[in-house]
């Protein structure tokens, strides 16, 4: 699966319509996440300026990368359909791909 090192120059916007958007294989997006990356999930999500527990995988767009579904370690507040502004990620943010075969959920806004 492909994945995307981001540092403190990317943005990300969080995807309307995700809570529809289950991962085939995983249990958890975290669990997804984890997986594709072989990484442990980090403590802090993954917003830049946010000290909050990452509690889930957010489902967003990359600044330039925008038409993709990525997933990054968010908080609760942060991953929030609601905030609809771009954020700056932290350096060093690592950004998972979803592919149609990834995913259950709807073309748009859980794959590209």
């Amino acid at each position: 699966m492909p994945t995307m090192l981001l540092t403190e120059k990317n943005q990300v916007q969080n995807i309307e319509g995700t809570h529809q958007c289950a991962p085939k294989g995983s249990k958890t997006w975290k669990r997804y996440w984890m997986h594709e990356t072989g990484r442990e999930w980090p403590k802090k999500c993954r917003i830049s300026g946010c000290s909050e527990l990452a509690i889930g995988g957010g489902h967003v767009h990359i600044y330039g990368h925008s038409t993709e579904v990525y997933i990054i370690p968010m908080c609760n507040s942060c991953n929030n359909t609601q905030n609809k502004s771009w954020m700056t990620v932290k350096t060093r943010t690592e950004a998972v791909k979803v592919e149609k075969a990834d995913t259950s959920g709807p073309e748009g806004a859980c794959y590209k």
